[in-house]
């Protein structure tokens, strides 16, 4: 706003942020704190809060850094969407800020994402680092693909450590890239890079394991699957064979019995049926009631 032009363009300004134009509501935010040296009251406040609001809800780039400048102190994750809407719109203060947030260990990969971002976009101060933070973050995948890896699990769990393997392969491409356009010394360069090189050779063997143990759990579980339902084919014919087995007998029990009488049915039962009449009691009285020596029959066929 220049000077002597400065009542008329608060008053565009104010006209237009009244039906929510969001350059509008940022310039009078800021315009208010400007005016104020920071030392607003709490209704100058109020409103300056209530015109970066506006201005953030529809994206407005620098409405969003600022609302995730207010918010980092006691809210970093709201903070953290104010600074990636932002950034999104290739603002380069929030990618800024994104990277220095995310500078954790078990952030990394959110870290590595905004640095990337930063340097195609033109800003070079994160590229002496984005190497060995490749290089951290690589080694961090190892970990995932490698640590305590056992033979003998499913091949699901190969699937996903050789995807990490994979990722852990694509940094050290990354860093090795990065080291190049960072070095203009070559003996150094070629050192460092060389090492990166021999990383990412070890991760390629790595890889060729995880993939030969994936293919040995899938042919294992094939032929487990195979075994299983030949078990399970092979008990169903052994229990339609004993049921055919007790039916004939059962025929050949009631054939015996018309012609040689009622004690011959009962003793081919009880030599035949002796597990079921012993664990049946009205059975067993039945039996002994044709003959009480017919349980010693049972017995000795369940003995």
């Amino acid at each position: 706003m220049q000077k002597g032009n400065t009542e008329e363009a608060i008053a565009a300004y104010q006209k237009a942020a009244d039906v929510g134009n969001a350059e509008a509501c940022y310039r009078l935010a800021i315009w208010t704190a400007q005016q104020a040296n920071g030392n607003l009251s709490e209704e100058e406040f109020k409103q300056v809060l209530s015109w970066l609001k506006q201005a953030a809800q529809q994206e407005y780039p620098e409405a969003c850094y600022c609302m995730g400048a207010l918010m980092e102190k006691n809210h970093p994750e709201v903070a953290c969407k104010y600074y990636e809407i932002a950034a999104n719109r290739q603002y380069i203060p929030a990618m800024l800020k994104l990277a220095l947030l995310y500078d954790k260990e078990d952030t990394l990969f959110e870290q590595l994402f905004w640095m990337d971002r930063l340097v195609w976009n033109g800003e070079h101060s994160p590229l002496k680092d984005l190497p060995r933070i490749h290089m951290l973050y690589a080694e961090k995948l190892k970990k995932e693909a490698i640590s305590d890896l056992q033979s003998e699990q499913q091949p699901e769990t190969y699937k996903s450590r050789i995807e990490a393997c994979r990722e852990a392969i694509l940094e050290t491409g990354k860093a090795i890239f990065w080291q190049k356009c960072i070095s203009r010394q070559p003996e150094k360069n070629d050192k460092e890079v060389n090492q990166m090189y021999e990383v990412q050779k070890e991760l390629y063997v790595y890889l060729d394991s995880l993939e030969d143990l994936k293919h040995y759990a899938e042919k294992k579980k094939r032929i487990d699957a195979e075994i299983e339902k030949a078990e399970e084919e092979h008990a169903r014919e052994a229990a339609l064979y004993a049921q055919q087995k007790k039916e004939d007998a059962l025929r050949n029990a009631e054939m015996m019995g018309v012609i040689f009488g009622a004690e011959m049915e009962a003793y081919l039962l009880a030599r035949d049926f002796a597990e079921e009449i012993k664990e049946d009691p009205w059975l067993y009285c039945a039996l002994t009631d044709v003959d009480p020596w017919l349980v010693n029959i049972c017995l000795l066929y369940t003995s």
